[in-house]
């Protein structure tokens, strides 16, 4: 994830999901170089459902155990 920072008071308002591949063989690979393969297969629909399903999971994990991060938002791109 990827804090959304305001500016003006230097508090953290949103966080964006980024989809990364860490593989244990290669490495960090971009989704430049997995997104084309995963779009290929027709897998891109499922990996998107997925991330947005974790990121939405992961966001309610934050906001319940975090004070004071019930407004924090959340950005995916589709």
């Amino acid at each position: 994830y990827q804090p959304v920072v305001d500016l003006g008071t230097g508090r953290v308002r949103a966080v964006e999901a980024l989809c990364r591949w860490d593989d244990p063989v290669h490495g960090p690979i971009s989704p430049g170089q997995f997104m084309p393969i995963a779009e290929g297969a027709g897998l891109d629909g499922a990996l998107g459902a997925w991330v947005l399903a974790r990121a939405c999971a992961d966001l309610a994990a934050v906001r319940t155990a975090v004070p004071g991060a019930e407004a924090l938002a959340l950005h995916v791109n589709l």
